[in-house]
């Protein structure tokens, strides 16, 4: 097992564990400028599953985003499914551009998955308190 600073691997499969402050928030001209930023046909990236065009990837990677921020986790498998990319890409972005990672493993063997997992507030001040008292 190897343990990273970043979210670049060779391993087939790598978990994240990130902390996002509830107080950080995203907006929907944030997504949309990143996946303006990722994919130069917006419309034809997404065409097969029309979430773009109803701007429902935007939704979704909100949507997922804050389950992250609220202890849940987004993953990406091998497999290639645009819209699985784009939330997990969007996620590790912004994860990484403001140091929200805690800690990276690389797993080999694992299938090929890899995992951005949310740890909330809550969770870590009751994993302290148990300690602490």
């Amino acid at each position: 097992m190897k343990i990273k600073a970043d979210f670049v691997t060779n391993s087939s499969s790598t978990s994240h564990v990130v902390y996002i402050p509830k107080n950080f928030n995203i907006s929907p001209q944030d997504v949309r400028n990143y996946l303006e930023t990722q994919y130069d046909d917006l419309d034809e990236d997404f065409e097969d599953t029309a979430l773009f065009k109803q701007n429902a990837i935007i939704d979704s990677i909100l949507t997922r985003f804050n389950d992250v921020k609220n202890g849940g986790s987004v993953y990406e498998a091998d497999g290639f499914d645009p819209e699985d990319h784009a939330v997990y890409s969007f996620v590790s972005y912004i994860c990484n551009k403001n140091g929200f990672k805690l800690i990276s493993e690389d797993i080999g063997g694992g299938g090929g998955m890899s995992v951005i997992m949310g740890i909330s507030l809550d969770k870590i001040n009751e994993i302290e308190s148990r300690f602490t008292k």
